[in-house]
């Protein structure tokens, strides 16, 4: 038991010995990219699907108008919650627009923490 101890200790010791070095000075910090996948390695993401945060498109708001109610219970902050919809309507696609008669519409109400109720 002890000899082929030694004699497996003695076999990797020389393939250690003999075996070649690799290059690594020009790796650096750069990873296989493959052109073809979204940031190189990711299937799945179809092009011009990367900047979508939802890619199925019948749960985006048509023409990027998003109904809204505020509750009356905030009109001491109804001008900044007016305020953040504007700036999100400057920086992006959408726009926020008082509620009609739309089925689907964000309230806006006090409470502890935030939820929704979405249907499928």
């Amino acid at each position: 038991m002890a000899w082929e101890k030694v004699f497996l200790v003695l076999a990797l010791l020389s393939s250690a010995c003999f075996s070649k070095s690799i290059d690594t000075s020009d790796s650096g910090d750069e990873v296989m990219q493959n052109p073809d996948l979204f940031e190189g390695d990711i299937i799945g993401i179809s092009p011009g699907d990367e900047r979508n945060a939802v890619v199925e498109k019948h749960r985006i708001w048509p023409n990027g108008r998003i109904p809204y109610t505020i509750d009356p219970k905030l009109k001491p902050q109804e001008s900044q919650i007016k305020e953040a919809m504007q700036h999100y309507a400057d920086k992006t696609c959408i726009k926020f627009v008082p509620r009609t008669d739309e089925g689907n519409y964000v309230r806006i109400f006090p409470g502890r923490g935030w939820g929704n109720e979405l249907d499928s």
